[in-house]
């Protein structure tokens, strides 16, 4: 009787195998779910520096654009820079890492000499191509550029040195023309001689082309219905 008291029953120690079990399936999710929340911390805490110095951009006509200007810094992961719209600022692939007005008083004015931009971004764009590009007429952080706005752009592949740098790392770039004494790029290249245009439409045919290919979809998924 003493010995039956001191023993286990085949219920109980199948209870007491489940708990273990659990217990240990649960702990593995717990460390899952740990490790992946350490890695999307170091993930976001690496990160990548960039100064940018420019010297005189100017308008379409080669005036130096006024204070309050609009200038934004865009990644691109393929070096094809889509051109802005009146719609939107970039397109393709292309990323606005940076959106800010010209400000003397921040030194971020062409009465200081140069502008000059430092900011530091995720490193999920490094090694993306780069490349500034400034809008004389527009002078607040507006969302949409609106139909032949003037702009500029300057970097890849006018400078193939435009690239983002690995993670950890800071590099400067640099766009100087001869108009400012410390460059040799054309004076041209910092003019603001591009406009927006209209987002692409489709043309008829294309739309006539796709609903061709919803409409030979349709058909074969009704014969083969038949034939089942």
């Amino acid at each position: 009787m003493a010995r039956a008291e001191r023993g286990t029953s085949p219920q109980a120690s199948k209870e007491s195998s489940n708990f273990q079990k659990n217990i240990m399936q649960n702990s593995k999710k717990i460390l899952l779910v740990l490790a992946i929340a350490v890695s999307a911390v170091a993930g976001r805490a690496q990160t990548i520096a960039m100064d940018f110095g420019l010297g005189v951009l100017s308008g379409a006509n080669g005036t130096a654009v006024p204070e309050g200007s609009l200038v934004k810094i865009i990644a691109s992961s393929d070096a094809l820079f889509g051109a802005p719209t009146d719609s939107s600022f970039v397109s393709g692939n292309d990323v606005v890492i940076y959106s800010g007005l010209l400000d003397g008083s921040a030194g971020l004015g062409l009465n200081t000499g140069t502008t000059s931009i430092s900011l530091s971004v995720s490193s999920t764009y490094a090694a993306n191509f780069l490349l500034v590009r400034w809008f004389p007429t527009l002078t607040s952080l507006q969302a949409l550029p609106g139909n032949s706005t003037a702009y500029g752009e300057f970097g890849y592949p006018n400078d193939n040195t435009w690239v983002a740098p690995s993670a950890g790392n800071t590099l400067a770039y640099n766009f100087f023309t001869v108009s400012t004494t410390l460059g040799s790029f054309a004076n041209t290249l910092g003019y603001a001689s591009l406009s927006t245009a209209p987002a692409a439409v489709p043309e008829p045919t294309t739309y006539a082309a796709i609903l061709g290919v919803f409409a030979m979809g349709i058909i074969a998924y009704r014969r083969h219905r038949l034939i089942a």
